[in-house]
């Protein structure tokens, strides 16, 4: 058990109830979690989450991405490892992330998208690569409407320096999809480097 867990116990991402540092959620959460992960193809991908975007899954994404909650990353990034295990037959390299602007990441603290790809990565016993930066300010996806999420990302990511992708199989995480525009561009950096790619959000939005 982390140390920490005693001076700061764990709580339900769900809900807020306290946990034990080994539960992904409350015994009153739980029963709520589908059965199966949703899968989507978007773009000739694949996208695995556990969760749809509604209910008490989207107060925790909202909790977690908008509300100084860094801490709920380990419990929801194990319901993302669970639906990985399930549905990718696939021994990845590595696990990386959608990543933020600084300017982004200094006025929120954190990215959550890193920190759900860490702790995912930790779930699977796998190690986690920064391997995208943003390069580019550009408009918030939610605020446009479909039509223009593809050319608003476009050219707005690229490789970290010195990093060598050729022949690796790449887990590509961020919290929430809907289009699937950003992580499209993602992948498409990473493939062009010589990349598989395949994906995993905590949330799918229907």
């Amino acid at each position: 058990m982390n140390p920490l867990d005693f001076l700061f116990p764990p709580h339900c991402p769900y809900c807020g109830t306290l946990i034990h540092a080994c539960d992904m959620a409350c015994s009153s959460c739980l029963p709520f979690f589908p059965k199966q992960p949703v899968c989507k193809r978007l773009y000739g991908y694949m996208c695995v989450s556990p969760f749809r975007y509604d209910g008490i899954f989207r107060r925790a994404v909202l909790r977690f991405k908008f509300h100084n909650s860094p801490q709920y990353a380990r419990q929801l990034a194990a319901a993302v490892a669970n639906a990985v295990r399930r549905e990718y037959a696939v021994n990845f390299d590595f696990v990386t992330c959608v990543p933020l602007s600084a300017k982004s990441q200094k006025e929120r603290g954190y990215n959550q998208a890193a920190l759900l790809a860490k702790h995912t990565a930790r779930h699977l016993h796998l190690p986690y690569k920064a391997t995208l930066i943003k390069i580019r300010e550009n408009t918030a996806q939610h605020s446009l409407a479909k039509a223009m999420r593809w050319k608003n990302v476009q050219g707005v990511y690229a490789l970290r320096r010195k990093t060598l992708l050729a022949g690796k199989s790449i887990l590509l995480i961020d919290d929430i999809v809907t289009t699937g525009n950003t992580l499209r561009e993602c992948a498409h950096v990473l493939e062009k480097s010589g990349a598989t790619v395949c994906w995993a959000t905590l949330a799918s939005v229907e």
